[in-house]
């Protein structure tokens, strides 16, 4: 049980076409032997942050299709799937039941009420002022139940109340989940904002040690049981990324997509190639995701020097467009990430993208792809100004016949060519060497058998060549 080592692509269910139906179409059509997996971004009932916000993981939401769509999908396809672990929307059967029936409700232990935390219920401000925010605000919300005011915790949404994940409800319930996902063919699921889960008074309540592998190992149990590959989603330093690998999971690198912006502004790979040096082998490659472009990964990887001059890059080229287009301050502002696609970000220069593209498919991991990236695409100021939220500018929605037009570019062509060649090239499946080479190129090597392939990057040149060998005779390509 691993996760497939082709390229994935990562969209959510009305991204390419209205529903899971048209994204099938849309693959077959266009995409037909490009990508092994997809990660389908969640397709579950929900109240809002494009689905983060469930209802519930056991349905698809009518207006996406069905568990038939699912299962259709997962024919051709490695299916990657969200768990949101750490909460449950406030539409929900269990909080509405909570609301109503107070402490009666068979779900009341499942919701992390402050009670639970604090004596009189209530944290204090000393306290809360130590906690990981992803928001300005303190992580905790009041309702009222059966007409009482009650404190719960609340790390995202408005509407997004916590769960308690050592309440034997919640795994009672999660189980289900895993189990339901599992039987419908989804192979590995995302755990969404692990590293929110657990909460511990006078801590920073993220990524919490041990406590947050002893429910890494309860989870583990429960997928191995359905055959379901587990893919922690943590945004952290490199040190929390190696230590979880060192556990036996995956990760993701999350760092690269900074580094690899560093090392094509200022056209040296040192910093990268250290990385490269040490990172796991047991992670997920991205260079975009559905979230905006994360800055605190790179910390101790890139001095903050370093990692601010990538950030003003980023706003020269399109990142500071957000605040622009959205007209507000408040909506649209991530603490940690810069919200800008990142064919945007290199500056629309088709070259510098595909170059970009060639680094992480050579870099050690399985790569995803994400479905704005696919079709290169550039930061949506539209949709920004019409919905006043930042994350939307990487958030296109693209219809059939765009994806068509899209396809006749010849940046995506080229793309397209190098996904193709990293699905299909066993030499993937062997060792990697990092050449020691001026700080100025980069030269990766795979080896398998007989097979082997090489990635020279030229960050003077603008070029990245790869050369492999087919029947004994040396092929060259330039990307």
């Amino acid at each position: 049980m691993s996760i497939k080592n082709s390229v994935h692509l990562i969209v959510y269910p009305n991204s390419l076409g209205e529903n899971l139906a048209d994204l099938n179409t849309i693959l077959q059509t266009h995409a037909s032997n490009l990508f092994g997996g997809v990660h389908i971004l969640p397709f579950y009932p929900s109240n809002g942050d494009r689905g983060f916000s469930p209802l519930t993981h056991l349905e698809v939401d009518p207006k996406y299709g069905g568990w038939d769509d699912i299962k259709k999908l997962s024919e051709k396809y490695d299916l990657t799937a969200d768990l949101i672990v750490n909460h449950v929307s406030e539409s929900s059967l269990y909080v509405q039941d909570c609301l109503k029936n107070g402490k009666k409700s068979i779900y009341w232990d499942m919701l992390l009420w402050t009670e639970k935390l604090h004596a009189n219920g209530h944290i204090p401000d000393n306290i809360m002022d130590k906690v990981y925010r992803r928001k300005f605000r303190y992580p905790v919300k009041a309702l009222k139940v059966m007409d009482l005011p009650v404190e719960v915790w609340n790390t995202f949404g408005d509407d997004q109340i916590d769960v308690d994940i050592d309440s034997l409800k919640t795994k009672e319930i999660f189980e289900d989940y895993i189990a339901a996902l599992a039987s419908h063919g989804i192979s590995t699921l995302r755990f969404d904002a692990v590293g929110y889960i657990i909460k511990r008074l006078g801590t920073t309540c993220f990524f919490q040690t041990p406590e947050i592998y002893d429910y890494m190992t309860w989870a583990k149990e429960i997928c191995d049981k359905y055959h379901v590959e587990i893919l922690p989603e943590l945004h952290l330093d490199y040190k929390a990324q190696l230590d979880l690998a060192s556990h036996g999971y995956w990760v993701y690198d999350f760092a690269l997509p900074v580094l690899v912006l560093h090392t094509l502004y200022e056209k040296n790979t040192h910093n990268l190639k250290k990385w490269l040096a040490i990172c796991p082998q047991n992670q997920v490659t991205v260079l975009d995701t559905h979230d905006g472009i994360g800055m605190v990964d790179v910390t101790g990887l890139l001095t903050v020097v370093q990692t601010h001059k990538v950030q003003e890059n980023i706003n020269k080229k399109g990142g500071d467009e957000v605040s622009i287009a959205s007209g507000t301050a408040s909506d649209n502002v991530d603490i940690y990430q810069i919200n800008c696609t990142y064919y945007s970000a290199l500056g629309e220069d088709d070259d510098l993208y595909i170059m970009a593209r060639a680094i992480q498919f050579f870099t050690p991991g399985v790569p995803q792809v994400y479905y704005v990236g696919w079709l290169a695409g550039s930061n949506d100021n539209d949709l920004v100004k019409a919905t006043h939220h930042g994350r939307d500018i990487n958030r296109h929605s693209y219809i059939e016949s765009e994806v068509g037009a899209n396809m006749k570019r010849h940046v995506v062509q080229r793309l397209n060519k190098i996904i193709k060649f990293r699905s299909e090239y066993k030499a993937f499946d062997g060792r990697i060497e990092v050449v020691d080479s001026e700080d100025s190129q980069l030269i990766i090597t795979w080896k398998n058998g007989d097979l082997s392939t090489t990635l020279k990057i030229d960050t003077i040149a603008n070029t990245a060549q790869i050369r492999y060998l087919e029947d004994s005779i040396e092929k060259i390509f330039v990307a």
